[in-house]
């Protein structure tokens, strides 16, 4: 795992929570917390990668590597918070719980996971790719720009799709901008690309 600001662990065999260390293995049963100002990104052996935003709580579920008769197996519970998650082609079987819900993300896939028990709202927004979504006798299949959302246990899991961001068009992504002399009032244009449905942004 890699981390900023305040990030504390509770071992499964523990009753002590303790400030997480860089690259600190996590097992089965294994808390995660952050404070307001910590960041944890947690990598798994399959490359699922979650970045665990402040004031979240999640638990490890399941964390078994590939061997050479089984994919890797990997099972993140969000108690409380919100958890930026990404799969690659190559990765195993990955799921997020949260509530009553369970989530199993494709390969080459990204998801937002937010679980809000204060105001009851649960609710996950595929961003890429696309993930099957379980529920009591529920499932459903989410795409891209799509969202699952549900307050309670009595509530129905609702499906909408969401506005897609516009892509930056100038200057490209990462491309250095060079001012050149003294020039110290240089206007930089930014353009992005058309939203059919947005009026401005």
């Amino acid at each position: 795992s890699d981390l900023d600001g305040g990030v504390r662990v509770r071992k499964a065999n523990s009753t002590v929570w303790k400030t997480a260390s860089l690259a600190e293995g996590l097992d089965q049963g294994d808390l995660v917390q952050t404070e307001g100002d910590g960041v944890a990104r947690i990598a798994f052996a399959d490359g699922t990668l979650y970045v665990v935003r402040p004031n979240t709580l999640i638990a490890i579920e399941e964390n078994l590597g590939a061997t050479s008769t089984a994919l890797a197996k990997v099972a993140v519970e969000v108690t409380s918070g919100m958890v930026d998650l990404s799969t690659t082609r190559s990765m195993g079987d990955s799921r997020v719980l949260f509530a009553d819900a369970e989530a199993r993300l494709k390969a080459d896939s990204r998801a937002l996971v937010r679980n809000d028990p204060s105001s009851n709202t649960r609710e996950i927004t595929v961003s890429k790719g696309g993930a099957s979504m379980n529920r009591g006798a529920d499932q459903i299949e989410l795409g891209e720009y799509e969202q699952a959302s549900f307050a309670d246990a009595a509530s129905p899991l609702v499906r909408k799709k969401v506005v897609a961001p516009p892509l930056l068009l100038t200057p490209a992504n990462m491309a250095p901008v060079v001012i050149t002399g003294t020039q110290t009032n240089t206007e930089v244009e930014f353009t992005w690309s058309t939203v059919s449905t947005a009026d401005s942004y």
